[in-house]
């Protein structure tokens, strides 16, 4: 690896409020704060991993000390007036005490010094104490900026005395949109498919899908085809998926279950197999009423065929499968032979009984009661 090498999460680091994906809703109100100076002396920021929290800390930190665009996000904890702490190695109450006595002094240039703590939600009880007398009475050049992952940890006599902001799990398409802009600057070859694929294993976390796609990277150099990334992260593919769920009520197993056993032997995880299975009866229950259409994450082309599988399988149906996939799921976490749990899901799946034709038995043996 040449020394320059640089991760796609340090590259593409935002460094302004503009740069940030869809925390709109905080970056606004920051910069009306800064425009109108009223800036508060301690901020909360909260959400889940990989959504912008620490970064928003730093373009906060670097707009108001007007910090130049040259230093990047790892390069600000080593400016005066900038210190990032890491709550979960610096938790104890001694590490506070050090904070308060650093907080006395006055910036060495600039307008503010400002403390960044990471995962403070980590601080123990006497370390929040300790930095409560602080943040009730903080010097006018003080500002804090906390970040976590677990806000319900965090003692309540804080929360009270910061302004706190709610960061929101990024979507798909705009990881997908993120992600493409990228590929374009870097040359890199992806296809529609293999980028929702990315987007949807990071979950809503921007940060996680740059780590993934450096590792397609990795793997397949600039040129990402579909079939590679699948290989890659032993990911299942939605052809797969098809036939497993097309198999529903048919009474014929043995295609779903020789493509089961080809997939154990390439490597799939079993649990990673019955997430998917989860959400794709989840995409077709949805497909059912074009309300719910839009929740379905997907390629334009995969979401005709959802379209096209749910007018083949009921509501009901749909449900059912989910249910299935979920009782195995429970079952091979304690199973000492997980693989013949999710054989007999497929059995089971194949061998159920659409709900169309128990609604007909259903109605035949009402009938059969009224004329006795």
């Amino acid at each position: 690896m040449a020394e320059s090498y640089r991760a796609l999460t340090r590259v593409y680091r935002p460094s302004s409020f503009e740069d940030i994906v869809a925390q709109e809703h905080v970056s606004n109100t920051l910069k009306n704060a800064i425009e109108h100076d009223r800036l508060a002396h301690a901020y909360m920021f909260c959400g889940p991993r990989g959504v912008g929290k620490t970064t928003m800390a730093r373009v906060l930190a670097r707009t108001i000390n007007h910090v130049d665009g040259s230093v990047d996000g790892e390069q600000l904890n080593q400016t005066l007036n900038i210190t990032e702490i890491d709550a979960a190695s610096n938790n104890k109450v001694e590490d506070v005490h050090s904070l308060r006595e650093s907080v006395r002094i006055p910036p060495q240039n600039g307008r503010y010094k400002v403390y960044i703590i990471d995962e403070v939600h980590m601080l123990s009880k006497a370390a929040f104490n300790a930095l409560l007398k602080t943040l009730e009475e903080p010097p006018a050049h003080v500002v804090f900026i906390f970040a976590t992952t677990e806000p319900h940890k965090v003692l309540p006599t804080i929360l009270s005395r910061v302004q706190r902001f709610d960061f929101r799990r990024i979507e798909t398409d705009e990881i997908v949109s993120r992600l493409s802009v990228i590929a374009q600057k870097e040359g890199i070859t992806i296809d529609q498919e293999s980028l929702h694929l990315i987007a949807k294993r990071a979950d809503g976390a921007l940060r996680d899908a740059l780590s993934l796609m450096d590792q397609a990277v990795a793997f397949c150099g600039t040129s990402i085809t579909y079939s590679a990334i699948l290989e890659a992260f032993h990911a299942v593919d939605v052809e797969d998926l098809f036939l497993f769920s097309g198999c529903l009520g048919t009474g014929h197993a043995a295609d779903a279950l020789v493509r089961f056993q080809e997939l154990m032997q390439d490597g799939i995880d079993i649990q990673e197999f019955l997430g998917s299975m989860t959400e794709h009866f989840r995409h077709i229950y949805l497909a059912k009423d074009e309300q719910t259409v839009p929740y379905i994450e997907a390629t334009q082309d995969t979401l005709q065929r959802y379209l096209e599988a749910a007018k083949a399988l009921s509501s009901e149906d749909a449900l059912r499968g989910i249910h299935l996939v979920n009782q195995a799921q429970m079952h091979v976490r304690e199973a000492r032979q997980p693989r013949i749990q999710v054989e007999v899901l497929i059995a089971k799946l194949a061998h159920m009984t659409p709900s169309s034709e128990l609604a007909a038995l259903k109605s035949q043996l009402s009938g059969a009661k009224k004329k006795d």
